[in-house]
């Protein structure tokens, strides 16, 4: 392709000489100071000249197709993750010769029942368990093809990943089924007796009394009741706290 712009140049540089000639002559001519034959001449070397210079150009075209066609120029801007070939390998139409990434995603598998209920946009919680991470994501895109075996769906979910995030890492997506009412205590007011959980609760104003409860899961220092007690009652964690003698 060097070789070619160079012959181009040469050719401009033919090209603008046989035109200052040219010109020349036929200033030349109308005052009669040059001949018939000389015009002729002339004319002839300025078509000669852009002739050249049209081939010249031709074949700096052909050079930059070829070095097209030697050239796997990547769709987008990222960074390289992993080469599969090496320098004088033989490679076929459509192998996949570098893998790279512009930008982090999480792919989840969501089953069928739960990708209906998303769409893109959507912002859903995430959680890297490497990390100990919780953080936000933007669903960015839900891959229109379910799979036959496992009858779900490819979920992408992209987002501001802090530091620390590497290709590769696992990672979860947390798909809200819904809303509850639940009642909540302190951590603090409940206690156990071997596996069973109970609270100390006001009874009828004037005494205590040792309350069994289930627990529906944790919440930071709160912890959810499924049964046992209902909102309005009266604990604590210490049975004098609750102010009755």
């Amino acid at each position: 392709m060097n070789q070619a712009r160079a012959a181009v140049d040469a050719a401009q540089a033919a090209l603008d000489q046989a035109q200052t000639d040219y010109d020349r002559i036929l200033r030349l001519r109308a005052g009669e100071s040059a001949s018939e034959l000389e015009l002729t001449t002339a004319t002839n070397r300025l078509n000669a000249a852009k002739a050249g210079h049209e081939q010249a150009r031709s074949a700096l075209r052909e050079a930059e197709a070829v070095i097209g066609y030697a050239t796997i120029q990547s769709p987008l801007s990222g960074v390289v993750i992993d080469k599969m070939v090496d320098v004088g390998d033989m490679v076929q139409p459509g192998q996949t010769v570098l893998r790279l990434y512009d930008k982090l995603q999480l792919v989840a598998t969501v089953r069928e029942s739960l990708a209906t209920r998303l769409e893109v946009s959507q912002q859903l919680p995430v959680t890297l368990d490497a990390l100990d991470l919780r953080c936000e994501g933007t669903i960015s895109e839900i891959v229109p093809e379910s799979d036959v075996l496992s009858r779900a769906f490819h979920v992408k979910v992209v987002g501001p990943c802090p530091p620390g995030v590497i290709p590769g890492m696992f990672g979860r997506l947390h798909i809200p089924l819904g809303e509850r009412e639940e009642l909540r205590i302190p951590r603090s007011a409940v206690r156990r007796v071997g596996q069973i959980a109970f609270v100390y609760r006001g009874v009828d104003g004037n005494r205590v009394e040792r309350t069994f409860v289930q627990l529906a899961g944790e919440h930071g220092n709160q912890v959810a009741i499924a049964s046992g007690l209902s909102a309005g009652d009266r604990i604590a964690a210490d049975p004098e706290m609750l102010g009755i003698n």
